[in-house]
């Protein structure tokens, strides 16, 4: 061993955390492999620094919040939720879950936006997520697309207080961004004990969100809108969301083809 590659060898010693490091006396010896001199050093180790007491690690802090509850505890609530009447029901539903912190959102949001109509609704219209005006407001569809989707409504030859409105999410996404599948989920039994106790005869899913909500895993709006779909015995009919409309005018079109066939399964 040259003495560079020795002094190279003591260094990366030290930066492990050894001490003293140091020959012996007669550091050359003869290995039964080779007839050579060869180096043998005597290495301290480096003692043991006192101990410091131990903290919770993050792990520990981790587990002892509870950052949101799960699908199956929204589920347990909604299980728990009573009437004597489906009137008497929704508000309890909406009593128990004004508010709800299941997920993220429900830190964020200004107001918890659970939808609005008769009880008895042949037709419900399920969206996205609230925007800003619904988050001020706590109604669903009162912006700029609300406003619009109240005009596809009355061209139906419906108003708005004929029909039940709601969202797929009942909380504002911060910078209306799509909600996460955790929101979702958090959400979704909130959305489902609504169809069970409305028991509408048509559903009109509108934007991607809620037509993956009611077709299961991912799909294309473009592609599936127009096509009617089966949920839990109810017919589905996906369509552009009022929002892509006012981005895209020339989406009207294919919305009011969508909406004559709703029309249709009411006059039935």
């Amino acid at each position: 061993m040259h003495l560079a590659d020795l002094q190279e060898y003591m260094t990366y010693m030290s930066q492990l955390g050894f001490t003293g490091l140091a020959l012996e006396t007669d550091p050359f010896i003869l290995t039964p492999q080779r007839k050579v001199p060869a180096p043998r050093l005597v290495v301290t180790p480096k003692a043991d620094p006192p101990s410091k007491p131990k903290g919770p690690n993050l792990v520990d802090i981790m587990e002892s919040v509870n950052l949101t509850m799960t699908e199956e505890d929204t589920q347990t609530m909604v299980n728990g939720v009573t009437g004597n009447d489906p009137v008497e029901v929704l508000r309890n539903l909406y009593k128990i879950f004004r508010s709800c912190e299941s997920c993220a959102l429900g830190t964020t949001r200004r107001k918890f936006v659970f939808g609005e109509g008769p009880h008895n609704a042949r037709l419900m219209f399920v969206g996205e997520a609230p925007g800003e005006d619904e988050d001020v407001t706590g109604r669903p569809f009162v912006g700029a697309a609300g406003k619009l989707l109240t005009r596809i409504i009355e061209a139906m030859n419906l108003s708005r207080n004929e029909v039940f409105i709601t969202n797929v999410v009942k909380c504002r996404p911060a910078g209306d961004r799509p909600p996460l599948p955790d929101e979702i989920g958090s959400c979704s039994p909130v959305l489902v004990k609504q169809i069970e106790t409305v028991k509408p005869e048509i559903i009109v899913a509108l934007g991607a969100t809620a037509f993956r909500f009611f077709k299961g895993g991912n799909g294309s709006i473009m592609r599936g809108r127009g096509n009617m779909l089966e949920w839990r015995g109810i017919p589905v009919m996906p369509t552009f969301h009022p929002a892509y409309i006012l981005r895209n005018p020339r989406s009207k079109r294919e919305v009011w083809e969508d909406m004559k066939k709703v029309i249709a399964i009411l006059a039935r």
